[in-house]
């Protein structure tokens, strides 16, 4: 126990001395945020985004989509943004990449909310709201602290002009665990908890 608070205190330090950097990745969502609706205001064009994929989670609810099948298409969808990230930060001049990254991730995130909203009108609002916004603010949080955690990683390993620095250490193994268990815990609330509580709810979309 006294080991596993130590690895905690130790995520704090590195996050507290990167703190310019994570403040910048939070700017980073501010600013993807307020690209996504300005392009959403702009243009029609942003309804394609939810395609069937997007949709296919209201097909869950309504129990038209094996559970099974929509959890490991969810979590491959979330894995696969924090292996880029992972790989990009390997290399600290190129982790700074993951800003633009970030900035995208967070336009695309208001763009899709808004689009629900667009394409199913009045029960859009509420499964929006009690469905994709939950879901999608952790999932982003989690891929910002991931982020973080990554490009603080690769900045030690810059200065200290050792490419494999710091990938061994307990506090970076511990905090991508727990992102990955974030995701994992992210779907199966998304795919088995919400459909049990929403199914019989007036907010589906039939």
């Amino acid at each position: 126990m006294k080991k596993q608070l130590l690895i905690f205190d130790e995520i704090k330090y590195q996050l507290k001395k990167g703190k310019g950097l994570c403040l910048t990745f939070l700017l980073c969502v501010i600013v993807g945020i307020i690209l996504g609706v300005i392009i959403a205001f702009s243009t029609g064009d942003y309804v394609n985004l939810l395609n069937s994929n997007s949709k296919v989670l209201f097909e869950m609810i309504n129990g038209t989509v094996e559970g099974s099948k929509l959890f490991w298409s969810k979590l491959i969808s979330m894995i696969v943004p924090l292996l880029l990230i992972f790989v990009l930060n390997l290399n600290f001049y190129v982790g700074l990449v993951s800003f633009l990254f970030i900035t995208y991730q967070s336009a695309l995130f208001v763009m899709t909310f808004m689009a629900i909203i667009s394409v199913f009108g009045v029960s859009g609002v509420f499964s929006a709201i009690l469905i994709f916004l939950p879901l999608n603010v952790c999932f982003l949080f989690t891929l910002v602290m991931f982020s973080c955690v990554c490009l603080i990683r690769s900045q030690n390993a810059d200065k200290a002009k050792i490419f494999n620095f710091g990938l061994s250490d307990s506090w970076f193994l511990t905090s991508i665990c727990v992102c990955v268990c974030a995701c994992v815990l992210i779907c199966i609330i998304g795919v088995y908890i919400y459909p049990l509580f929403l199914k019989n709810s007036m907010f589906l979309i039939f």
